[in-house]
């Protein structure tokens, strides 16, 4: 079993930036995580904020972006963290170098189309695709089609020095499985009393559908996560879920708990509501 872990361990802050990061929202999420556990599971792994908080002693992660899970495959590595710090620290002074602002932007929009034209899901694209999302615009390189991106702006060279100076990547994942599969495959094998958290792609509305993979075009990812949670619990298996608040999710998640957490959103200077929700 899991024992309660953040009562006695420095929460890892995470190394990636990716869309929908929890990083800010843990204090409010982390009291409601289960003191015992036994494997924990998180299927939409992303910069992986609830993972590292957590440091659960035996662990299966998965996410369905290659470049996502490359990076998590390569910082798994023994020497990973370390060779990843030095290749963004060498593409920083590339950047940092340039004359100007314009000179920069060129410059990593050259890189992102290298990124594009890479073969090899290796060190090097794992190392470039790390730096290229630290550096753009609001931290997200944008994703024109399927591993295909677009560099569309960079974000401020102050955080570059930012960068060089705290991303040392010093964490120990040997004993994680580490999975570029669909969702469904990932939390396939829990067993009772495992725990797994979601956090899916966030939905506003239930008439506009989010196409996870080809094979749930028929169907929104929101009623397809509904009948995998009701799977789980009839395993007798912990879900924890991360989504936005509106009152159709309500109705359709209405047979389990509800935790309201606030979240703050620059672009409107205000807080809105999202969701946990709990089958225990």
């Amino acid at each position: 079993m899991t024992r309660c872990y953040y009562k006695d361990k420095e929460c890892i802050k995470t190394f990636l930036r990716y869309p929908g990061n929890k990083s800010k929202l843990l204090k409010q999420i982390i009291p409601y995580v289960p003191d015992d556990f036994g494997t924990y599971y998180e299927p939409f792994l992303g910069s992986g904020a609830m993972f590292l908080c957590i440091q659960p002693e035996k662990a299966v992660l998965g996410d369905i972006n290659k470049d996502v899970i490359n990076v998590w495959k390569q910082v798994k590595k023994v020497n990973g963290p370390t060779e990843l710090y030095e290749l963004c620290k060498k593409l920083t002074e590339e950047l940092v170098n340039k004359k100007d602002r314009k000179e920069q932007l060129k410059w990593a929009r050259k890189k992102t189309k290298q990124l594009n034209e890479m073969k090899v899901y290796n060190l090097q694209r794992a190392s470039l695709y790390l730096f290229l999302n630290e550096i753009a615009f609001n931290h997200n390189l944008r994703e024109q089609k399927h591993n295909q991106y677009y560099f569309h702006g960079l974000h401020k060279i102050g955080h570059l020095d930012y960068y060089l100076k705290h991303k040392h990547l010093n964490i120990n994942i040997s004993k994680c499985e580490i999975y570029c599969k669909d969702y469904k495959q990932i939390i396939n094998e829990c067993e009772e009393n495992d725990f797994v958290y979601l956090d899916p792609p966030y939905i506003h509305n239930t008439n506009n559908p989010i196409i996870y993979n080809e094979k749930n075009e028929e169907k929104t990812l929101i009623y397809e996560i509904k009948e995998q949670i009701d799977l789980l619990t009839k395993k007798k298996v912990k879900v924890m879920m991360s989504m936005s608040d509106f009152p159709e999710i309500r109705n359709l998640f209405s047979e389990y708990k509800f935790i309201d957490i606030k979240v703050y959103r620059g672009y409107t200077n205000s807080f809105c509501n999202e969701l946990l929700i709990l089958n225990y």
